[in-house]
């Protein structure tokens, strides 16, 4: 259980660091392709994502509730 707990801290220790690593990326990004550019990417990214989640298969995670046979419980028999 100790380890598990220590696996967990890791990992939140490791995002921690990434989050306050973030601001210093995006300020080198935006000075290196400039703050048009950027929010031109991500405009674009974000719409891909959308059309993407759009135009998935309705099967591809999700199972249709409901479409199975109902079963009728059993009662066991007893030697009364």
């Amino acid at each position: 259980m100790v380890d598990k707990l220590m696996e967990t801290y890791a990992k939140l220790i490791g995002a921690l660091i990434a989050l306050m690593l973030l601001p210093c990326l995006l300020s080198a990004i935006m000075q290196a392709i400039g703050t048009f550019r950027l929010m031109l990417g991500f405009g674009i990214l974000c719409v891909v994502a959308y059309l993407r989640h759009q135009n998935r298969s309705p099967m591809a995670g999700r199972r249709k509730a409901g479409s199975g046979a109902e079963r009728t419980p059993l009662i066991p028999k007893g030697d009364d």
